[in-house]
């Protein structure tokens, strides 16, 4: 991931390893309600995944993003689940490991004025879209999460 600062046109994109390696197709970042941010990622390939990242420190300072928990979205008959990430594994093979499922081929993320995260999919199936409805973002970081241990 490399940030932009579209304020400042002279800038130098910065990579944002903390974040995964993931080929992420869309990326949507909100502020928790504890002012940490939260950055909501589609990884856009067959089979792709739902991945959250919560800075450790506040969105306002310049590197909240280097430091912080990397997660993978579990879907089931009890709702959205976020599964924490161990932060020396490969993302992808983790989420895989601990039970995080596909989405088909998550390819848009938005974030409404009320805060919910929607995730467009598209898949060679009749799967088209799939909304995470309740969830909004600021809450999001409240969300029951699978210690990366378990």
């Amino acid at each position: 991931m490399v940030e932009l600062d579209p304020f400042e046109p002279q800038s130098v994109p910065v990579k944002r390893g903390a974040l995964g390696r993931l080929g992420a197709r869309d990326v949507a970042a909100a502020q928790a309600a504890d002012g940490r941010a939260v950055v909501f990622m589609a990884d856009g390939h067959e089979g792709g995944l739902l991945w959250r990242f919560i800075s450790d420190g506040p969105a306002a300072e310049p590197n909240a993003l280097d430091q912080g928990a990397l997660y993978a979205a579990r879907f089931g008959a009890g709702g959205l689940r976020w599964i924490a990430l161990p932060a020396d594994a490969e993302p992808y093979a983790a989420a895989v490991a601990r039970g995080a499922n596909s989405l088909g081929r998550p390819v848009a993320l938005a974030l409404d004025p009320k805060g919910n995260v929607g995730a467009a999919c598209t898949a060679r199936t009749n799967f088209k879209y799939a909304v995470a409805r309740g969830e909004k973002a600021a809450e999001m970081v409240q969300a029951k999460e699978v210690p990366p241990d378990a």
